[in-house]
């Protein structure tokens, strides 16, 4: 529950700041442990991914998820979170990018964008169900978090 707090309140803290990208990376960052991820925002066209955020990533990584932006979008799950080993239907292709988490978020009841967590630190043995309630509440409150940003004066790239 401590973990869910946090992650509440910093994205409270965010929208008033105008800073919710950056919230965003630091909940992934501090309260999950995970050094390695994107935000992203899809837009129109299929094959366009903008980045409003990201750490950690080396250049092959970020050129791979451009490259690969329509399968990201048409592969990974438009309504549901996935987490790699925890899938009914495991999926091969975000597994193939080194996916560890995808987090779908929504603006007016559109899946606008994403959040994909890669690697963990290493003293992580994987996903716990605090970081889980984490992963909900950035898919429940990401998209609208990030609208309140923009309206409030944030920059988002």
């Amino acid at each position: 529950m401590a973990k869910l707090y946090a992650g509440a309140k910093r994205l409270h803290q965010a929208v008033k700041e105008g800073a919710v990208a950056d919230a965003i990376v630091e909940i992934g960052s501090n309260l999950m442990g995970c050094e390695q991820m994107a935000l992203l925002i899809m837009r129109e066209q299929w094959d366009h991914i903008t980045f409003l955020n990201s750490v950690g990533l080396d250049l092959k990584r970020i050129e791979a998820m451009r490259m690969n932006a329509k399968g990201i979008i048409e592969e990974a799950p438009a309504d549901d979170i996935y987490i790699k080993g925890e899938a009914k239907n495991p999926d091969l292709f975000l597994s193939s990018l080194g996916v560890t988490a995808y987090v779908p978020f929504w603006m007016d009841h559109t899946t606008k964008g994403a959040i994909v967590f890669f690697d963990l630190l290493p003293q992580r043995n994987g996903l716990d169900s605090g970081d889980r309630e984490l992963l909900k509440l950035l898919c429940a409150y990401a998209g609208p978090c990030l609208s309140l940003g923009e309206a409030n004066g944030g920059a988002l790239g």
